[in-house]
């Protein structure tokens, strides 16, 4: 298993949650790894704190980790556009969003059959954020013998 954060702080609480796990400190948007080397992908509001131009990329990027059959399995923000918070559960905050049709077409572009999509409106406290959780699959291709 392996665990990637742009926070230290975060990581600590992962090596706790988690001691045997590999864990690396980076900017999703610029991590490189072997095409076809993961089984799956899971990450939970991660897209939202990318920027949204960038999004399709690395969508992009993580169907090509996946191996042929492999699955990802995130969440991602309805709304659209980017804006800074400057005091977001006491610090500064990054949001984007690129809304729920194109991240669909950014999802099947790159190559990805979805197999579930639902949209969830609730983060608690009488607070209604509409997020979109997603579960897709990279096709198993069929080779000719």
């Amino acid at each position: 298993m392996l665990g990637v954060d742009g926070s230290l702080v975060q990581l600590r609480l992962a090596q706790t949650a988690a001691p045997a796990a590999g864990l690396v400190q980076a900017d999703i948007t610029r991590l490189a790894m072997r095409p076809g080397s993961v089984d799956a992908v899971a990450s939970f509001y991660m897209l939202g704190h990318v920027p949204a131009r960038l999004q399709p990329a690395l969508l992009a990027a993580v169907a090509s980790w996946l191996r042929p059959g492999g699955l990802l399995l995130t969440s991602a923000p309805l709304m659209t556009g980017d804006h800074h918070e400057p005091d977001w559960l006491g610090v500064p905050m990054f949001f984007g969003g690129m809304g729920e049709d194109a991240i669909r077409r950014a999802v099947i572009a790159a190559g990805l059959h979805v197999e579930t999509w639902e949209v969830e409106e609730d983060e608690g406290d009488g607070v209604i954020v509409s997020f979109l959780w997603l579960m897709a699959r990279r096709p198993v291709d069929v080779q000719a013998p």
